[in-house]
């Protein structure tokens, strides 16, 4: 009775102890990414980016309408926090039936007399591992946003279990019947399906899955065609309730429908992705440019490794994979086959997945994106971290019994010998009491409470970055970002993270009650995109393209709706829309650009007021955290700050007032001390504008202008280093008139012109 309470007790503790954290550091309100998107999707019971995630949606609106003491977005981020939790309860489930299978002809770590059963060892490593895959970092973090990937995860660990499970029913019983097999494998297909349909990397591990499996008899399932036949049906009975659930929450014609969804053919062009290109990473028509080689793919998710997991972490997973080594050299079968499927789901979801995705990783925003695909292989790096553990645990069982001269498991090997049984086939507790002295013993006891407790390093390393309690960016910028818009505005949005936070702010906070027009025109390329606009805002103007072009301009969708509503578009559309800044006056306001036609202005007072108290609104210190933490989706909302503050300086640098623009300017710097165009500002007004002149601050400006460019911004670093020369001829001319004046002055000759004058 006391082994089975103490077993329910750690695997109650493995999934307790992950949600309560979970729930202590559960972020208050939206987080940036798709998060956002998906919180708004789970409140109106929408459709979200492909493949739409209608399960995961469904989960949202249920903890949204469930009366629990949680404000309306913890509920919905509570849904994480249950499905993390979840996953590390199967995977300490899926360590003790791993362990097993290596240990296969035995059962037993050698005992040293400090554990009552010889399997506590295996309870105890297996929910040490759990605690490490519960507090990486990235896995840590998901778990306190509404995000997709914890429903993924929770789907691809049950599957690991499922298949390790099914091995292991192989192994106890070789002649389990062939319908036995079959049905084990039909449930394995259709859970497979399931998981396909949330989230497509669910395939990646289907590699290391098929490895397993063909290593056991089920394999010779496939000998019979009819029979193995079955599969690919399971499979796709498992996919039928994606399809019928998307439907079904689409036909209420909820207000965030992406793809228009109403037949099952658009239901399965969300599945396939078609937005997206199916097998691409980005939406059709995005700027993939930039990135990096596969060795330096490589090479950030190694470094993740470590920064998820803290150095012990990583010496765990290295010593896990080495062990399995080592033992497999006297039992291949047993511990090769493991090592071999761990290493190709590590590779395949990993390495092998990061090399197609190509991810650009030349911004936060970009390894961010990167870095929550590494959940899944973090996977297979715990699985590695758990073999460490338990070699270092089987260590200080073997001690004492090394020490005291007794007969050893042989090396290479964790068979327990007969000879080391009593005659009743038990471990004798006493002799092992006896086999050492008090102090060996207390050592190896408080050895194994440290490898036990070892998981609490990563838990402290990671708690500030993992922590969503003090995560109000994302809120904070919608709110400066929209609640002043006007209520019939027209916003022409860019970027995810723009675009989703506005869906947020209407279909959340404001309930649909607004009447502004918001949408982003780099989306048109979308067949289902222009006719869901059109009915929804009937009086906008959409026009054709211009000749030679394929797409409606941002200049012409303002050049049609002006004066029928405000509009203000997204500085990022401005750039790749030069037309409109040589057509309009954009003043910066509310974080975009308010469009007027030019000639016309705003009040400057009340601008500079309405400016000022933006700026004395905002947490500096959120932002450094930000920072501190990156990379992560919210230091593109500290870049969309920062760019606001320089729009500001800019426009004030045109009209010549220098003062105001120095002042936008600084402030930029405070946010962001590496913010380029700020720096070349400050160095032009200073060494140019500014009377009379400060050269000194001028070159300091421009020095650390030129310290943060890049490698291909040659042609800025010449010009700058041609100001910089420029401005030191200057500054040496200055003073040296400075000190002629000075000298003439002190001179007697000097002093009698003076006088007589």
């Amino acid at each position: 009775m006391k082994k089975i309470i103490f077993k329910q007790l750690v695997a109650l503790l493995a999934f307790l102890i992950p949600f309560c954290v979970y729930i202590f550091t559960l972020s208050p309100s939206i987080s940036a990414g798709d998060s956002t998107e998906m919180v708004t999707a789970a409140v109106v019971l929408g459709v979200p980016h492909q493949p739409s995630y209608p399960v995961n949606t469904l989960l949202g609106h249920i903890a949204y309408e469930l009366p629990l003491p949680l404000n309306p977005i913890e509920r919905i981020n509570a849904v994480s926090a249950l499905l993390q939790a979840l996953s590390v309860l199967v995977f300490y489930f899926l360590v003790l039936d791993l362990f097993r299978l290596a240990d296969s002809d035995s059962r037993r770590l050698p005992d040293s007399g400090l554990d009552k059963d010889p399997e506590t060892g295996y309870y105890l490593v297996a929910f040490t591992a759990g605690m490490f895959l519960a507090f990486n970092t990235v896995f840590w973090q998901y778990a306190t946003k509404f995000e997709v990937f914890p429903l993924n995860n929770f789907f691809v660990v049950s599957i690991l279990f499922i298949t390790v499970r099914i091995c292991r029913k192989f192994k106890s019983a070789p002649t389990i019947s062939f319908l036995s097999s079959l049905k084990m494998l039909l449930i394995l297909a259709v859970l497979s399906g399931f998981a396909f349909s949330h989230h497509e990397t669910a395939v990646l591990v289907f590699p290391a899955v098929f490895f397993l499996l063909l290593t056991t008899p089920v394999v010779n399932i496939f000998k019979s065609p009819s029979r193995a036949a079955l599969i690919i049906p399971a499979f796709l009975v498992g996919i039928l309730p994606y399809v019928f659930l998307l439907i079904f929450i689409a036909s209420k014609n909820p207000p965030l429908n992406w793809g228009g969804i109403k037949t099952i053919p658009d239901a399965i062009s969300a599945l396939t992705r078609q937005d997206f290109g199916t097998f691409s990473a980005y939406l059709a028509g995005s700027d993939t440019s930039g990135a990096p080689s596969v060795f330096e793919e490589a090479w950030f998710y190694l470094k993740y490794i470590v920064l998820d997991f803290s150095i012990i972490g990583a010496i765990f997973a290295v010593a896990g994979i080495f062990y399995l080594w080592k033992e497999g050299r006297g039992r291949p079968l047993a511990f090769h086959r493991i090592l071999i499927f761990i290493s190709t789901g590590f590779f395949v979801s990993g390495f092998l997945f990061l090399a197609y995705a190509d991810f650009p990783l030349g911004d936060d925003f970009s390894q961010a994106t990167a870095a929550r695909f590494f959940m899944l292989p973090n996977i297979f790096v715990t699985l590695f971290i758990a073999f460490g553990l338990l070699m270092i645990y089987k260590l200080f069982n073997e001690l004492p019994r090394s020490k005291a001269g007794e007969v050893s498991p042989r090396a290479g090997s964790s068979v327990i010998d007969s000879s080391s049984l009593q005659a009743d086939g038990v471990f004798s507790i006493k002799n092992k009491i006896l086999s050492g002295s008090a102090d060996q013993r207390f050592g190896l006891a408080i050895g194994k409470v440290l490898l036990i407790t070892s998981f609490v390093t990563p838990f402290l390393i990671n708690f500030d970055r993992a922590n969503g309690r003090a995560g109000t960016a994302t809120i904070d910028y919608t709110q400066a970002a929209y609640a002043g818009l006007p209520d019939n505005a027209l916003v022409l949005q860019s970027g995810d993270i723009a675009g989703m936070t506005m869906d947020y702010f209407r279909y959340v906070q404001q309930k649909g009650k607004d009447h502004m027009v918001t949408f982003s025109p780099g989306q048109f390329h979308l067949a289902w995109f222009i006719p869901q606009l059109k009915a929804r805002y009937p009086d906008l103007v959409i026009p054709t393209p211009k000749p030679g072009k394929v797409f409606t301009s941002t200049t012409q969708l303002v050049n049609a709706n002006y004066g029928r509503r405000p509009i203000y578009v997204n500085p990022d559309l401005v750039v790749h829309d030069p037309e409109l800044e040589q057509k309009y006056t954009l003043w910066p306001k509310n974080m975009l650009f308010l469009v007027l036609k030019s000639g016309k202005s705003l009040k400057l007072e009340d601008y500079r007021a309405e400016n000022d108290k933006f700026w004395n609104s905002l947490d500096l210190a959120s932002f450094a955290r930000i920072k501190r933490d990156a990379p992560l989706f919210e230091g593109l909302i500290i870049f969309y700050y920062s760019r606001h503050f320089y729009n500001l300086g800019y426009v004030f640098e045109q009209v010549k007032l220098y003062d105001d623009a120095i002042t936008q300017y600084k402030r930029v710097l405070q946010i962001d001390p590496y913010f380029k165009e700020a720096l070349a500002g400050l160095g032009r007004i200073y060494g140019y504008e500014k009377k009379p002149p400060d050269y000194a601050s001028a070159i300091n400006y421009l020095q650390d202008y030129l310290s943060v460019l890049g490698s291909g911004d040659g042609e800025l670093a010449q010009e700058a280093q041609s100001m910089i020369s420029d401005l030191q001829d200057k500054s040496s001319k200055q003073t040296g008139e400075t000190a002629a004046q000075t000298d003439n002055l002190a001179s007697p000759s000097a002093a009698v012109e003076k006088t007589a004058k």
